[in-house]
């Protein structure tokens, strides 16, 4: 999503937490300021959690995920790698 606005990025860490991420989701979606963007950073899950983000990214086009890299491992190694991802107007 490009705009002129400032975004909002929000990094989150995942490992088969599915159960867990429908609640952020929600709350996001229901918020009056629209101009959010929501990245998972996968650190290896099953395949049910990565069913579950796919559907969600496919629902709502601010919500994206990757699959962690091996060379930033654990939860600090994924919130590097979101930030390396930041553009110039996002707000982490």
């Amino acid at each position: 999503m490009e705009n002129i606005e400032d975004n909002i990025l929000i990094i989150v860490p995942t490992l088969n937490s599915y159960k867990l991420l429908p609640t952020l989701v929600n709350s996001l979606e229901s918020q009056t300021y629209q101009f959010w963007k929501l990245l998972f950073i996968d650190g290896n899950s099953n395949e049910m959690h990565r069913n579950w983000l796919d559907s969600c990214c496919k629902k709502d086009s601010r919500c994206v995920w990757i699959k962690q890299k091996n060379i930033s491992s654990g939860i600090f190694g994924a919130m590097n790698q979101g930030i390396s991802l930041a553009k110039s107007n996002d707000w982490i």
